[in-house]
């Protein structure tokens, strides 16, 4: 079964976990470094006994699509970690969170909360566009990049 050719894998050897995050919603969220792509984010979605071939390439699919996503609005899948026992994503870094986490420290004036819907709304409609469905739009699934512009989080696989 090989990793489609717009879908990198990325070995897990390739990577230097520096620290925890705290806007994963499930699974475990770090902080890493890659030799080529710099900081990244690493994204644990199953930790166990090898997955089934059927299981591994619905992984595989769903990767593959997320990855074809290019959207300002959009967080980017870079690639994927597909090692026996890890399933991982590997996504940009969004330096400051989730929304949720910067709506508790800053008071956002009325019209930058009309640029903040606004944001998300281009990364919905980006996501519909190209039938992708986010069953799970919340606060800690919009994350704030170094400018204070929003990115729709879509990589749950």
């Amino acid at each position: 079964m090989s990793v489609s050719s717009s879908l990198s894998q990325i070995s897990s050897t390739d990577l230097i976990r520096k620290e925890p995050l705290d806007y994963g919603g499930f699974g475990e969220v770090y902080l890493c470094s890659h030799k080529t792509l710099g900081h990244v984010v690493l994204k644990s979605v199953y930790t166990g006994p090898p997955r089934s071939g059927n299981q591994k390439q619905s992984l595989l699919d769903e990767g593959d699509l997320m990855s074809k996503l290019s959207h300002r609005r959009v967080v980017k899948l870079l690639g994927v970690i597909l090692e026996d026992g890890n399933y991982s994503l590997v996504m940009e870094l969004i330096p400051r969170g989730n929304l949720l986490s910067m709506l508790k420290k800053v008071a956002v004036p009325l019209s930058v909360k009309g640029r903040i819907i606004l944001e998300i709304l281009e990364g919905m409609v980006y996501l519909t566009e190209n039938r992708v469905i986010h069953k799970d739009l919340k606060p800690e699934n919009i994350l704030v990049d170094k400018n204070f512009h929003m990115k729709v989080k879509k990589h749950s696989l």
